[in-house]
C-alpha cells in the first residue's frame, strides 16, 4: 500500500453485487490504478460472513491511514428494517481487513425523531485532531429508501472520541498485565494514554474519582526487569491523561500533550534514559483503560 517516488496511481474501494451462494450480497472489492485510467480486476476483501444478520449487505468502505495502520468505516445496509450505520475495520496492508467480534456500530444511530435515526454516513476524510479529540463530522437521515420531505430530513453531524481511543486494553478490580515485544527505545520520555477512572462514561474528563491505576515496569529483551525501572520504583498514572477541556496554552504542532502522560520512575528516571536500548515494557493494568503509548520526540 505504501508508495514511493511520484507514483500518480490511486487504489479504490467499492461494491459490489456478489455471486451465489449470497444472492445480492454487496461485498466491498479492492482495485488499484498505476494511472487512474486502466483499473485492476475487483479484488473482494470484506464480505458478509455467517455471523451477520442474513439481510445484511456493505455500501460502502470509508479507509484513513491512522498511526501506521488502516482504519475504515464500513457501511452496512441491514435491509430489514431499512436503517444504515457504519462499523470500524481496520487492516494493516489496505485487503486483509478485520472486524470486532460483537459487529457493534462506531457510532450509532440517534433516537426516534432524531435527523440520524435511520441512516448514518461517515464521509471519506479521516478525523479532524482537535487538541485531545477526534472529531468525525458525519450525515444523518430520519428516512430510508422512499421516504419522503419531511420524514427523510437529514443534517451534519459531529462525534467525538479522545485520541488513540478506538478500543482500549482494560482491567477490573484485579490488575491485568500486558508485555510488549522487544523494541529498540527511539529516545524522548515515554507517554501513555490512559483512564483510570471507573466510570468513563461522564462528560467531565477531569474527574479524580478513586479508580485504578497504570504502573509500567520496563524489562530488557530478556525480559528482566532494569534496575530503577521496576513496578515497586514507578510512579503510577492515577487519573485520566486527557485532562485539557478547554483549549490549552501550548499549540497544535506540540501533539506530544495530546491525551498522554510521562511516565516517571523514582529519583527522576525516565525512559529517556534508555535511548538506543533493546527493551520490553510490562504494563500493569488495574481498574483502568489503556489506549496507547508511543515516545514523545526526542
Amino acid at each position: 500500500m505504501e508508495r514511493t517516488g511520484l507514483w500518480k496511481g490511486g487504489v479504490a474501494f467499492l461494491t459490489e453485487y456478489a455471486l451465489p451462494p449470497f444472492p445480492r450480497k454487496r461485498p466491498v472489492v479492492y482495485t488499484e490504478s498505476e494511472d487512474l485510467i486502466h483499473w485492476t480486476h475487483g479484488e473482494q476483501v470484506i464480505t458478509p460472513d455467517t455471523e451477520d444478520p442474513f439481510q445484511l449487505q456493505f455500501y460502502s468502505l470509508t479507509p484513513f491511514r491512522y498511526e501506521g495502520i488502516w482504519l475504515a468505516g464500513l457501511l452496512r445496509m441491514h435491509t430489514v428494517p431499512d436503517v444504515l450505520d457504519p462499523e470500524l475495520a481496520w487492516s494493516y496492508d489496505g485487503k486483509a481487513w478485520h472486524r470486532n467480534r460483537a459487529r457493534t456500530p462506531f457510532i450509532a444511530r440517534g433516537g426516534e425523531g432524531r435527523f440520524d435515526s435511520v441512516w448514518l454516513n461517515l464521509p471519506t476524510n479521516p478525523p479532524i485532531v482537535n487538541y485531545n479529540q477526534l472529531w468525525f463530522y458525519y450525515s444523518g437521515r430520519a428516512g430510508g429508501h422512499g421516504a419522503q420531505f419531511p420524514e427523510a430530513y437529514g443534517a451534519i453531524g459531529l462525534a467525538t472520541l479522545r485520541v488513540d481511543g478506538f478500543c482500549s486494553l482494560r482491567s477490573g478490580e484485579a490488575p491485568g498485565g500486558v508485555l510488549t515485544k522487544p523494541v529498540t527505545w527511539p529516545g524522548g520520555e515515554l507517554l501513555v494514554n490512559a483512564d483510570p477512572r471507573r466510570d468513563i462514561s461522564g462528560h467531565h474528563s477531569n474527574d479524580t474519582s478513586p479508580g485504578g491505576q497504570v504502573a509500567v515496569e520496563i524489562r530488557d529483551a530478556d525480559n528482566r526487569p532494569l534496575d530503577g525501572f521496576g513496578f515497586a520504583d514507578c510512579n503510577p498514572i492515577t487519573r485520566n491523561t486527557r485532562i485539557f477541556e478547554e483549549q490549552p496554552s501550548w499549540s497544535m504542532p506540540d501533539r506530544d500533550k495530546l491525551c498522554v502522560h510521562p511516565v516517571t520512575w523514582q529519583d527522576g528516571r525516565s525512559a529517556r534514559q534508555l535511548a538506543g536500548k533493546r527493551v520490553r515494557l510490562f504494563f500493569k493494568i488495574q481498574d483502568a483503560h489503556l489506549y496507547s503509548f508511543r515516545a514523545s520526540s526526542s
